[in-house]
């Protein structure tokens, strides 16, 4: 996988439906670079939606860029170091720790 992108759209197959029981929430990531884009993950009756722009109230905001999500999902960067060190910053970090473990690493 090349792109932000194409990373988003496995979401759905990777969500661990048993630990998203009762959870609704929306998140809006905001990638920069020109392998990012702006997006929307909805949780709702144990399933994930992507959208590619901004739609609805998100309870979680993520802003990074393209180099750094990617280095997250294909395991090269510690979420937790990229948070600190300021290469990613997310407004809710409860609701954000909730979303990183509801879904399979690929």
């Amino acid at each position: 996988m090349n792109t932000c992108a194409e990373y988003f759209q496995t979401l759905p197959q990777r969500l661990k439906v048993e630990l998203v029981a009762g959870w609704e929430t929306c998140f809006f990531f905001d990638i920069a670079g020109p392998k990012g884009g702006r997006f929307t993950v909805r949780i709702k009756d144990q399933k994930a939606e992507v959208f590619p722009e901004k739609i609805g109230d998100p309870k979680c905001t993520v802003r990074t860029d393209d180099e750094t999500y990617m280095g997250i999902e294909r395991g090269r960067i510690k979420p937790e170091a990229a948070f600190m060190t300021g290469k990613i910053k997310i407004d809710n970090v409860g609701e954000m720790m909730k979303y990183a473990s509801s879904f399979r690493r690929l």
